[in-house]
């Protein structure tokens, strides 16, 4: 018997269907023709900031799930998640805000991938911020 059979909760989403509601997501963005403008005239958060920071290199994400953390965002470099459940899920939705804004399109099987204008914007960020560590 399973931890949630036993408290009686049963787990109210799974990752396939978290990471398939995330790819929704992706794919209307970028039907909708996000362009850079639009996405740069609202202002990036903090979170928004260090998950395209760590994807700048080769622009992978993954969609996860594990008992300690749930359901995360990890990139190639980070796993964005936290003893702090409220932290994980602050990354969670700074991972679907740029999914929204046409800068990630999913590729399966819970991977996702920067587009073109995701890179550009990444690696922009990027290298401001190793020049602000100089």
């Amino acid at each position: 018997m399973t931890a949630a059979a036993k408290t009686g909760f049963m787990d109210p989403i799974t990752l396939a269907e978290c990471t398939m509601a995330i790819a929704v997501l992706c794919e209307k963005a970028i039907a909708a023709g996000r362009t850079v403008r639009k996405i740069l005239a609202s202002k990036l958060s903090r979170r928004e900031r260090e998950l395209l920071i760590a994807a700048a290199e080769d622009g992978v994400f993954f969609v996860v799930k594990s008992d300690l953390y749930g359901v995360h965002v990890a990139s190639s470099s980070r796993q964005f998640a936290e003893q702090d459940p409220s932290i994980t899920a602050h990354y969670l939705d700074a991972f679907t805000s740029i999914c929204a804004r046409g800068l990630i399109v999913p590729q399966g099987n819970r991977r996702f991938r920067l587009t073109g204008q995701g890179f550009d914007l990444a690696r922009g960020l990027k290298e401001k911020a190793e020049r602000q560590v100089e």
